[in-house]
């Protein structure tokens, strides 16, 4: 049943009596409507929460709650053993993001699983700071339908700055914040047949050119990808950043694939290393696809080192624009 409104006002009560939220194991909790996690909420879920409307979970007080840079709800856990259902497949055509964390800081998420996501992304990283989610299992991505407006932004965990309305519903004010520190480690992509990964982790292209925000030190490291529809990790204006210790197997596209073309680079000071990349680029051609292993674009003082790459259907490594000081060994 739905039990939204219990849940908003639970938390806001353990907050304020300073405890932690527990939703205890073998019971399925469902979600009828937005679900808002306060600042300072530390959550454990060991049961199921499962979305029955369609609605997405937000490190907000309310959706019309505005907070600039990074002063949004922060000082966050959610963690456990239990699973968030999204249940997109229960939808004709789901929309939501399941967790929308917007201008907010020093945000948690571990141990937990989240399942049968889809519409957007799973986790949304929008404007944020000190952000960590690790052993999350990403399981059964479930695709919108065939000319449906999300089916091209259907990405596991999206790192965005907060640029416009258009597809971050809630994310106020829209002031081109940027994300710093983000930790993504020992997390499994993965999916059932016809529920596979489209892509697993994306910055999306969403300003014009000449915009000069960038993503500063976002880690990925020690993940494990498999049949990925798409490309495994999409990074754009990313500085002093870091993708090591990654495992993927089967890819359609790219390990690191490029979507940026003219608008902006990639990568730039960081470093690749030490991944396992084996069957990548499963859907292309060396005869019609430039789509390689790993993909930068107008990148420069990338170390590109000690990775382990085979079964690559089209090559290895493809530099796009102009590349500046990067090195591969």
């Amino acid at each position: 049943t739905g039990e939204s409104d219990r849940i908003n006002s639970y938390l806001k009560i353990a907050v304020n009596n300073n405890v932690k939220a527990i939703f205890p194991s073998a019971k399925t909790y469902g979600m009828d409507k937005d679900i808002f996690i306060p600042d300072g909420c530390y959550i454990i879920i060991d049961g199921e929460m499962k979305d029955i409307a369609d609605i997405a979970i937000y490190n907000k007080d309310n959706y019309t709650d505005v907070r600039p840079e990074y002063t949004g709800n922060g000082n966050i856990v959610i963690c456990g053993r239990g699973v968030i259902n999204a249940n997109a497949d229960g939808f004709t055509d789901h929309g939501s993001t399941t967790i929308r964390l917007m201008h907010g800081h020093d945000i948690e998420i571990s141990g937990i699983t989240l399942k049968n996501f889809g519409g957007y992304h799973g986790v949304e990283v929008i404007a944020c700071n000190n952000v960590k989610i690790d052993n999350v299992n990403f399981m059964n991505h479930i695709m919108s339908p065939s000319g449906s407006s999300h089916s091209t932004f259907e990405s596991v965990i999206q790192i965005e700055a907060a640029v416009g309305d258009s597809g971050q519903s809630g994310a106020y004010p829209y002031d081109k914040t940027p994300v710093k520190n983000v930790i993504i480690s020992n997390c499994v992509f993965n999916g059932e047949e016809g529920k596979y990964i489209n892509t697993g982790i994306e910055s999306q292209a969403q300003s014009t050119t000449g915009e000069t925000y960038y993503h500063k030190n976002i880690k990925i490291y020690s993940n494990k990808f498999y049949n990925v529809v798409n490309h495994c990790i999409v990074p754009y204006r990313w500085i002093g950043s870091s993708i090591s210790g990654n495992y993927s197997y089967t890819s359609g596209k790219a390990f690191i694939g490029n979507i940026s073309s003219n608008l902006g680079f990639s990568m730039a000071e960081s470093i690749i290393s030490n991944n396992i990349i084996y069957d990548s680029a499963n859907n292309e051609t060396t005869d019609t696809s430039d789509i390689f292993a790993i993909n930068l674009n107008a990148s420069s003082n990338v170390n590109i080192t000690h990775n382990a790459i085979n079964g690559c259907k089209t090559g290895v490594l493809s530099l796009f624009g102009v590349c500046n000081k990067c090195q591969f060994s």
